[in-house]
């Protein structure tokens, strides 16, 4: 069993200012300190393939995933689905071999994120076949 984690802990990619400054190469020294044999890919990393393999495989880190939000269902779904196999492309080079799917919320749902009510607006039956079918 390999254990991961995700930087996250580090630099919050929603909310930068959570945390303080803090550069890739002390990401990945401080998750390599800490014992950890992968990580999940942060914008704090190279933005190439390349890259992130050589800043992580010194330390003896992999990347083992990548977080991807998609805006599916909707009118721009094939560019969602085109846009997610870029960035399983992008984990694929870089040595990893997980994309974490999530959905992006559109305005609505921000605004009652995290308070959902039963009148609020839910994804129906065919939404979800529409998600289960762009994945």
């Amino acid at each position: 069993m390999r254990v991961a984690i995700s930087p996250i802990l580090w630099h919050n990619e929603d909310i930068p200012d959570l945390m303080p400054p803090i550069d890739g190469a002390t990401i990945a020294d401080q998750i390599a300190e800490a014992g950890f044999e992968g990580t999940e890919y942060s914008s704090k990393f190279p933005p190439d393939a390349a890259g992130v393999r050589s800043l992580l495989e010194p330390r003896g880190l992999r990347l083992v995933s990548a977080y991807g939000a998609l805006r599916v269902p909707g009118a721009g779904a094939s560019s969602e689905i085109e846009r997610a196999k870029s960035l399983a492309r992008f984990v694929r080079d870089a040595g990893g071999d997980v994309l974490v799917a999530a959905l992006d919320y559109d305005d609505r749902r921000v605004a009652i994120a995290g308070s959902v009510g039963p009148c609020d607006p839910k994804l129906g039956d065919g939404a979800w076949r529409a998600v289960v079918a762009a994945l």
